[in-house]
């Protein structure tokens, strides 16, 4: 633990406070910095607590007293050093918000260093073989734009959005089985988000027949509450994806 000050020591302290600012706080320990705090308090207190606090307190602390009681100079002696202890309670209040919001940033550096590296790409498989083999049973639905659709699953960012020549909850079906046997690593939520930033889909019923974008909240139906899938009849069949039981 730091050694405290003595009062002689704090007086200093305190002076070079007022000539240098926050400077002179910099090597200075939250020790003394809590002492310092402490005295102009106490001299803030005495200074505004009315005259009989004022002139009790200039009995003693000033040998002088019996020949200055109540004169002008005396005064405006006691009210600078009143201004002089606020002067030095604002530094160190600001000082303690600035250390703070320091010490505050510094945390966030070291979580963000702790923390796992996000996955940009969003959509992560379980190997380069699962990609290899997603891409194979996939790449006829997006003719004309295997390469784009290759570049998707390695979650680089595209310039377009791809086209699905079917409805949405097909494909994103592959996608939640996927997930449910292993093959897919990344979380409902990235799965949602990579889908709806890559894909449209053809839209069709009745005489309405237009392309869309994903839905995101159909699409978090299907990826966590099952809701809103293909008929078995309707569904993708990839051989080597086992399918879930709806």
């Amino acid at each position: 633990m730091a050694q405290e000050l003595n009062q002689n020591e704090i007086r200093t302290l305190l002076k070079e406070v007022l000539k240098y600012g926050d400077a002179a706080l910099i090597n200075c320990t939250e020790v003394h910095k809590i002492q310092l705090s402490n005295h102009v308090n106490k001299e803030i207190k005495y200074f505004v607590n009315g005259s009989e606090q004022m002139a009790e307190y200039t009995k003693n602390n000033f040998s002088f007293y019996d020949k200055h009681i109540h004169n002008s100079e005396h005064y405006q002696s006691m009210f600078k050093s009143l201004n002089d202890a606020r002067k030095v309670k604002q530094i160190l209040k600001s000082n303690r918000e600035s250390q703070s919001k320091q010490d505050h940033q510094e945390k966030l550096k070291t979580d963000t260093k702790q923390m796992p590296k996000l996955n940009e790409a969003l959509i992560s498989f379980s190997s380069n073989d699962t990609l290899d083999k997603v891409y194979e049973a996939l790449k006829g639905y997006f003719k004309g734009n295997e390469a784009k659709f290759r570049m998707a699953l390695e979650g680089k960012k595209l310039d377009i959005h791809l086209l699905f020549p079917s409805n949405q909850n097909k494909f994103v079906d592959v996608f939640l089985r996927l997930k449910y046997s292993g093959f897919l690593l990344s979380k409902p939520k990235e799965i949602k988000e990579w889908l709806c930033s890559n894909f449209t889909f053809k839209y069709h019923r009745g005489d309405i027949k237009e392309v869309r974008k994903f839905n995101p909240s159909t699409v978090n139906d299907i990826l966590t509450k099952e809701k809103g899938l293909p008929s078995k009849r309707e569904r993708i069949d990839i051989d080597w994806l086992p399918s879930i039981k709806y």
